[in-house]
């Protein structure tokens, strides 16, 4: 058997924080690259070594176990192996003699196989880090979150203004013109008048009354009156500006309350959103992501078109643009309709007479007095006659019969109570006309003393009253804190992916993380390695662009909280 000449080379290193768990390891572009550094940290090399093989996982080297104790890592190489460098773990030094210990040690697989020879192949990918955040593009749910919010106002231009005068509408029957007869698309056949809402009640409320009156037109000149059909409030801005639409930008300004997040994930649901609310009962949360382009950086905003037409009571709706990939999404819609309802009186004595009150009243007195005249006239006849035709027709019979009879007197008193009933049935013909004149003539007097009639329901909105009612916009997002500890996390783990494509392992200034599933790698590596090395990416894997740094999260700090930017 032929001598062999000891010619391996055995250097041991202080400080690299690398382990058997795999949670880490060096990332280099190439193989040179890998040897200068660990070049550079070298603390103890040993020369005319005999043959080390990989496999055996222990070598002896003249040395005081003492020196090397507290040495972590160990790189070899044969000469017989083409200059090929071999990592590894040292898991044990132990004691042999003074001048002799014996090194356990455990191959790297990271940096012996894959950083030297291998590649990994698309699969599936639980998590990694991107490199390209574009605020919209990952939205793959993630493990962590928080269910408490804040909410902050958005400043948004002319919504205040459009919302804060009122005018008040009146829809009457008077015949719309022609131009009037369809109002926003919709057939109308009322006739719809504004009148400002007086900012001061003092006299300007008389103003306004009197403008309602000259508007439904006098009872007292006896003209033709228009009937109120409704009547409420509206917002001024869409009532006689002869504008029914308006168009709102929502500029998301790319923070928190007092926090910026590193990660743009955090800007999308359900770690930020926006909230609108009409202060009415109707509200909507709207996912900034939805919106088309980059909303959290850009000076346009989202979207928002409102339209507003005052058929049917009032109606306000206003729905997002370009949003879920929807050019106008009414779907998404937020509506007002409960505005204020106001009552309206008439005068009664004026709607009676306007009515034909009063013309019925004098047409029944006429007829009461003809009827009356004719009655009593016709009464006194038939009584006149019926006496004295009795009277006469009874004494001269029984008188020619029976001379000395007392029968002619008794049948001439009958004649005569007969002739009485008749004279009372006149008066009673005479009271009653003049009954039935009396109350016509008590019609005018209740007419004329009738309370005013009260119509319409009076439907109160205190959000209008109050200068509430409008749509309020609100960046609702999870605390600064929590921000902060799932900014932190997204920062060293990177995001959710769940899908098939090729791993990620460059791209960010510190490091990058990547978990995967059943992953397989390439390169001419032994195939127990191989093995091995998918394992490693399954359970989750930090590549490091510093070996100095290695586990160090901390270096990265900014703000608070942990930075790995893009690079």
């Amino acid at each position: 058997m032929a001598y062999v000449q000891p010619n391996s080379i055995v250097q041991l290193f202080k400080g690299i924080n690398l382990d058997n768990r795999y949670m880490h390891t060096i990332y280099f572009a190439n193989e040179s690259a890998q040897n200068s550094w660990f070049s550079s940290k070298v603390t103890y090399t040993y020369q005319q070594i005999s043959y080390t093989r990989y496999t055996r996982n222990s070598i002896k080297l003249k040395a005081d176990t003492t020196d090397i104790m507290d040495c972590t890592y160990l790189r070899f190489k044969n000469d017989r192996s083409v200059d090929k460098w071999f990592y590894a773990f040292i898991n044990n030094v132990e004691y042999v003699n003074e001048n002799t210990c014996l090194i356990t040690y455990e191959i790297d697989v990271m940096q012996t196989w894959f950083i030297q020879n291998g590649t990994i192949l698309p699969c599936y990918i639980e998590r990694q880090h991107v490199n390209d955040d574009t605020f919209g593009v990952n939205l793959e749910a993630e493990p962590v979150g928080s269910d408490v919010y804040d909410f902050t106002e958005i400043e948004v231009a002319d919504v205040e203004s459009d919302f804060s005068t009122y005018d008040v509408v009146l829809c009457t029957t008077a015949e719309p013109q022609d131009n009037e007869m369809i109002r926003d698309g919709i057939v109308c056949g009322a006739t719809y008048d504004y009148f400002p809402v007086p900012a001061s009640p003092s006299t300007s409320f008389t103003q306004l009354k009197n403008r309602i009156l000259q508007t439904l037109g006098s009872w007292d000149k006896q003209q033709q009156s228009a009937n109120i059909v409704d009547m409420f409030m509206f917002p001024y801005r869409f009532c006689n500006l002869g504008q029914n639409d308006a168009t709102y930008h929502v500029v998301h300004d790319g923070r928190f309350d007092n926090y910026t997040p590193k990660n743009n994930k955090l800007h999308a649901y359900p770690y930020s959103s926006l909230y609108i609310t009409t202060n009415d009962g109707d509200t909507g949360m709207y996912k900034w992501e939805y919106f088309e382009g980059d909303i959290v950086h850009s000076d346009t905003g989202a979207q928002f078109e409102l339209n507003a037409t005052l058929t049917g009571g009032g109606y306000i709706e206003m729905h997002p643009r370009a949003y879920n990939g929807v050019l106008n999404n009414f779907d998404a819609k937020l509506v007002m309709q409960n505005f204020p309802k106001c009552s309206w009186y008439y005068d009664a004595y004026q709607a009676w007479i306007a009515s034909g009150g009063q013309y019925k009243a004098q047409y029944e007195m006429n007829m009461v007095q003809r009827k009356g005249a004719l009655a009593i006239a016709q009464a006194g006849l038939n009584g006149v006659s019926t006496v004295a035709q009795n009277g006469l027709s009874i004494a001269s019979s029984q008188q020619a019969k029976h001379p000395n009879s007392i029968t002619p007197i008794s049948k001439t008193v009958d004649s005569a109570v007969a002739g009485v009933n008749a004279m009372i049935n006149i008066e009673q013909t005479a009271l009653n006309y003049t009954e039935a004149r009396d109350k016509i003539a008590f019609e005018f007097k209740d007419a004329r003393y009738e309370p005013n009639i009260l119509l319409g329901a009076q439907v109160p909105n205190i959000s209008v009253g109050k200068k509430f009612l409008g749509f309020k916009f609100y960046k609702m997002h999870i605390r600064d804190d929590e921000a902060k500890r799932i900014d932190d996390f997204f920062s060293v783990y990177g995001y959710a992916i769940n899908k098939v494509e090729t791993p990620n392992i460059t791209g960010r200034q510190y490091w990058n993380f990547i978990k995967t599933r059943n992953a397989e790698i390439n390169g001419n590596i032994p195939s127990s390695s191989k093995a091995a090395i998918g394992r490693i990416f399954d359970g989750g894997i930090f590549f490091w662009r510093n070996g100095d740094n290695v586990g160090n999260f901390r270096q990265s700090v900014s703000q608070g909280s942990i930075n790995n930017p893009i690079v």
